[in-house]
This record gives structure tokens, C-alpha cells and sequence, in this order.
């Protein structure tokens, strides 16, 4: 279902704006690999980013309002993972971590 597709991706979205509202809040924090991201915007920097999971309270909590609706939890889990995989060049790298924790 398509909602559930939109939902999933809004959701990774405000978990990967959360990341960078932090990162900026506290540029100290980065680690050594990470302070470089700051000043580098081309598209080949951007490819050899660390990528990071974050997890939101909706990112945790995805399968259960999916399964709460009436949606079996087979089915819930096979529309994640088909969303995750569709989406891979967005998400890079984290799209793995991502299947296994939703």
C-alpha cells in the first residue's frame, strides 16, 4: 500500500534530519571521519559518507501500528522491506541496518 510506502519514507526523513539537527547543534561531537562532511557538498563525498541508522520513536514503532490496523505482521514486514529495498540509492549502506531494526 502506498501509504504505508509514504509513511515509512516521512519517517526515515525526520530520523535523518534529526541526525543532522544534531550534527550541527554539536559540531564538537563528530567523530574525526565525520568533521570533513561540514564543508564538502559534492555528490562524490556524499557517496563516501558514513552512513547512520537513527531511530525514532515512529521508526520503532512502525510495525506495531501497521500490525494495530489489522495488517498481518508478515505482510507489514514484506511492505517494509520491499520500501527499504525500492529506496536503497537514497538510503545508501543504512538501508541494511534499517530492515533489520524495523
Amino acid at each position: 500500500v502506498t501509504f504505508w510506502e509514504d509513511l515509512l519514507l516521512a519517517g526515515l526523513a525526520e530520523a535523518h534530519f534529526q541526525l543532522i539537527l544534531s550534527r550541527w547543534a554539536a559540531p564538537s561531537r563528530l567523530p574525526e571521519s565525520l568533521s570533513c562532511l561540514a564543508t564538502s557538498v559534492d555528490a562524490a563525498s556524499a557517496k563516501r559518507e558514513v552512513q547512520e541508522v537513527v531511530m525514532t520513536p515512529f521508526l520503532q514503532r512502525y510495525m506495531a501500528y501497521m500490525v494495530s490496523l489489522g495488517i498481518n505482521f508478515e505482510q507489514a514486514r514484506g511492505s517494509a522491506m520491499r520500501t527499504l529495498r525500492k529506496h536503497v540509492e537514497l538510503l545508501g549502506t543504512s538501508h541494511e541496518a534499517y530492515l533489520q531494526l524495523i
